[in-house]
């Protein structure tokens, strides 16, 4: 029988490689590197940073102390207007135009006051109406009003006023139709004081 001698080839050959893999869990910043990889640099990166900022102001309150009182005027064959200026807080201003006259009576601006400012007057913002319908009472006719103007006023100025009252006045147009119907004409009206 002959026998089967073992080739030298094969018995030169080294036994199988067994290779073992290891997943490691990387710690939160740390690199994982494999065996035989020379470690890189930190990666480059940027950053920016920007400010933030806000303006609180303090809250402000006005109150009415007086209506708009336009006073007693007579209408004539034409229509015309009174206004009253809200110039002086001490003697605002009344005159009419076109066929009205202005008959002996009271009339003054509205009249309000502003607190809780820490600011000067010429920092608050104002808003008014466009127009106002004022209608008879006791009737259906109606009258218009419309120029609102107003004005801070008072003796608080600069950063030495802080949270002194500002008086506010308004004043405005009214339109009277030509024979306008005799009586009281009464209307509302809003303003909006914002601090800037």
């Amino acid at each position: 029988m002959t026998r089967l001698r073992e080739s030298p080839l094969r018995k030169s050959r080294p036994p199988g490689r067994v290779i073992a893999i290891l997943l490691l869990a990387a710690r939160p910043g740390a690199v994982a590197v494999s065996p035989g990889v020379a470690e890189s640099g930190p990666q480059a990166f940027s950053t920016a940073t920007a400010g933030v900022s806000a303006h609180v102001v303090s809250g402000l309150s006005i109150r009415k102390t007086g209506d708009l009182e336009v006073g007693a005027v007579r209408s004539g064959s034409t229509a015309g207007s009174v206004t009253i200026s809200a110039t002086d807080a001490a003697a605002p201003l009344r005159t009419a135009s076109g066929g009205i006259s202005l008959a002996s009576s009271g009339y003054d601006a509205a009249r309000f006051v502003v607190t809780g400012t820490s600011l000067s007057p010429d920092r608050l913002q104002l808003s008014l109406p466009v127009q106002v319908v004022l209608s008879r009472v006791g009737g259906s006719e109606t009258v218009v009003a419309h120029d609102f103007t107003g004005r801070f006023v008072g003796d608080c100025s600069g950063a030495g006023c802080a949270g002194a009252p500002i008086t506010l006045l308004v004043g405005a147009t009214l339109d009277i139709g030509a024979d306008q119907p005799g009586g009281r004409y009464v209307g509302t009206f809003t303003v909006t004081v914002n601090e800037s």
